[in-house]
């Protein structure tokens, strides 16, 4: 009994492990609420097994890539148009991901110090900020937020979107 304890103790401690090792279908910077550059050709990478042919819709578009021998995959979707709330969906095989709520407009990368991630309802006047901002910016903003460097060209780990929506106590940057 105590060697049967033992086992299923080892095998747990082993799942995570196997979890981060298994690859994701789509790149981890495809999550909801994600935001894609308007009027440019769009990127969408993952990996899957060796050889094996994805599938990828997003919104009016379809695309498909082969995963290369060593599993990493990259399809080109045309141009599209500024707007939203559209669904990315990767297939391979039996396997499929859905990503929900993904925009089409401006992406605009900034890096920088700590200061960057001062929150508008902190600043002067930043809570009539925020509220007249409801009119203007509505649930247009998004974040993104990395919490690790890529470790290879195609890869991302540790992100999150955030749909910014005009609350006062929201941690919404001044960026």
């Amino acid at each position: 009994m105590a060697r049967i304890a033992r086992a299923i103790t080892a095998l747990g401690a082993l799942l995570p492990l196997a979890a981060q090792a298994a690859p994701r279908l789509l790149d981890p910077m495809f999550t909801d609420h994600a935001v894609v550059q308007r009027g440019q050709p769009i990127a969408i990478w993952g990996e899957a097994a060796p050889g094996a042919q994805v599938d990828v819709a997003f919104g009016p578009a379809h695309a498909k890539a082969k995963a290369g021998a060593d599993g990493v995959w990259r399809a080109t979707l045309p141009p599209m148009k500024a707007g939203g709330r559209f669904t990315l969906t990767a297939s391979a095989g039996l396997e499929r991901l859905d990503v929900k709520d993904i925009a089409v407009g401006d992406v605009f990368l900034c890096s920088g110090q700590s200061n960057m991630e001062w929150p508008v309802g902190a600043s002067v006047n930043g809570k009539d900020e925020v509220a007249r901002s409801a009119d203007e910016v509505g649930e247009c903003a998004r974040e993104i937020v990395v919490a690790e460097a890529p470790r290879r060209h195609h890869e991302c780990r540790g992100v999150r979107w955030i749909r910014h929506i005009s609350q006062i106590d929201h941690p919404s940057t001044a960026l």
